[in-house]
């Protein structure tokens, strides 16, 4: 059984912390395929830092030949698709034909973000001036924050990092905690390639850290629907009651940040719940005070 660990800096790194979860076959839940340690803050800092010293030689490598290392990178997943489907299934929980789909799209995707580097241009534009030029340039951000599910534990990770690699950005990424060894076995093998990634199973409080002011409600590995629920109404309850002290006069003017961030939470909470069909059951453990 494997320990998955963080890739940071260019290494492999097992994480000092004590937080673990399983991960588990879906079809068969006593095969646990491996071991998750959740990072600590101090590691998921140092996976930033070390993003952010690599920005500027990524940052500075001509568009083309970030392209071709994202191709490279998509001819490995080619190689490797039927492994890297089994595990897939294994994992997730797909059939074997989705696997394979999946990580076809994930191949497109890829060779079409390498060929999108050749085609990174920026616009002129008539100046009024006679002696003058004008035109826009395309820049990368810097170090960009990658956090994705598990029901696509290998094409939205491309959708979001590969792009994000050929505009010049580096990339910290989280994977989804249920669906982590698909995207580990494709980083240990295309890891000569990635090096502008640091690669960390984070675990950071849902959904602001650091914050008290909204609460620090956390999902944690084995959390039953009730826990999980339980959480969501105590901070509707929060919420709630923030909302109504609130000057809506203030919150329109934007001179109220609790009551608007609040608000946005509480709507996130009640469409989550909706859209997981759970609507109900949370406006009968609220008395009917959330999802109205």
């Amino acid at each position: 059984m494997d320990t998955y660990k963080n890739f940071i800096d260019g290494k492999w790194t097992e994480s000092a912390s004590s937080k673990t979860a399983s991960n588990i076959n879906p079809a068969n839940i006593d095969d646990v395929i491996g071991t998750i340690k959740q990072a600590t803050r101090d590691e998921a800092r140092r996976a930033v830092e070390s993003a952010a010293e690599a920005f500027p030689k990524w940052r500075a490598t001509p568009a083309p030949g970030r392209g071709r290392i994202v191709a490279r990178a998509a001819r490995l997943m080619e190689e490797h698709k039927e492994e890297l489907a089994a595990i897939l299934t294994r994992e997730e929980g797909k059939t074997i034909a989705e696997s394979r789909g999946e990580l076809q799209r994930s191949i497109n995707v890829a060779e079409f973000c390498a060929g999108e580097s050749r085609r990174m241009n920026g616009e002129t534009i008539q100046s009024e001036l006679p002696a003058n030029f004008a035109y826009t340039i395309k820049q990368p951000l810097g170090v960009v924050a990658c956090v994705t599910p598990w029901n696509f534990p290998v094409a939205i990770p491309v959708w979001k990092v590969a792009p994000a690699l050929v505009a010049g950005n580096t990339v910290v990424f989280k994977p989804a905690t249920l669906t982590p060894a698909t995207v580990v076995k494709h980083l240990a093998g295309t890891e000569r390639f990635w090096f502008s990634i640091d690669f960390a199973n984070l675990d950071v409080p849902w959904p602001w850290p650091d914050d008290d002011l909204h609460g620090n409600f956390r999902i944690e590995p084995g959390d039953t629907l009730s826990a999980i629920v339980a959480g969501y109404v105590e901070e509707c309850a929060s919420s709630r009651r923030a909302i109504a002290d609130a000057d809506l006069d203030d919150a329109a003017r934007g001179e109220n940040m609790d009551f608007t961030l609040r608000f946005a939470m509480l709507h996130m909470i009640e469409e989550t719940a909706r859209h997981c069909g759970h609507l109900d059951l949370l406006r009968e453990v609220t008395d009917g005070t959330v999802g109205t």
